[in-house]
C-alpha cells in the first residue's frame, strides 16, 4: 500500500473541515490591497479558493473581470458556489490540484493564491504551474504563511 502523499492529507482534512467558515459574506480585504494593479479587464484566477469568500469579494471589487477559482476540496468548493451565488458573482468553479497543470487551456491576467502554497508538497511544482498559466504582463499575487505570523498569532501576551 502506498503512503499518502501531503496533497492527500490536506485534502482530506479539508473535505471535512471547509474553510474559512464565514457565512456567506465575501471579503474584500484581499482585493483591496492590491486593486493599484488590476487595471484593465481580464481574466482571473483564484487559486486554493477554499470557502469562496475572497474570490467573491474580489468578483465584487473588480465586476469587468471573468473569475476562475480552483480548490481540490469538494466540499469547500459546494460552499463556494453558495457564497457567490449569494453575493450575485458570477465565478467558474473547478476542482483542480496545484501540484499537477492546471484544467485550462488559456492565461490568467491575474492570478491570486492567498495561503496555500506552504501546504504543498513542493510549492516550487505549484508555484510552476501557475505561472505556467500567467499571460505575459500579467500579475501574481501570493501570500504564504511563515513562523512568525503564527508565532505572533499565538503568542500569549
Amino acid at each position: 500500500m502506498t503512503e499518502p502523499t501531503v496533497s492527500d492529507e490536506v485534502k482530506q482534512f479539508y473535505r471535512k473541515n471547509p474553510y474559512p467558515a464565514y457565512g456567506t459574506a465575501a471579503k474584500t480585504k484581499a482585493a483591496n490591497t492590491y486593486a493599484k494593479f488590476v487595471t484593465k479587464p481580464g481574466k482571473y484566477l483564484e487559486a486554493g479558493c477554499g470557502t469562496g469568500h475572497v474570490v467573491a469579494g474580489s468578483a465584487l471589487t473588480f465586476p469587468d473581470l471573468e473569475f476562475y477559482a480552483v480548490d481540490f476540496s469538494d466540499a469547500s468548493l459546494q460552499i463556494a458556489t453558495e457564497v457567490a451565488r449569494a453575493n450575485g458573482v458570477d465565478i467558474n468553479f473547478q476542482i483542480a490540484n496545484l501540484m499537477e497543470p492546471l484544467p485550462f487551456d488559456f492565461e490568467f491576467d491575474y492570478i491570486s493564491c492567498l495561503g496555500v502554497l506552504h501546504h504543498l508538497e513542493d510549492p516550487a511544482v505549484g508555484l510552476a504551474n501557475l505561472a505556467d498559466r500567467l499571460a505575459v504582463g500579467g500579475y501574481i499575487f501570493i501570500h504564504v504563511y511563515g513562523e512568525e505570523y503564527h508565532r505572533r498569532r499565538f503568542q500569549i501576551v
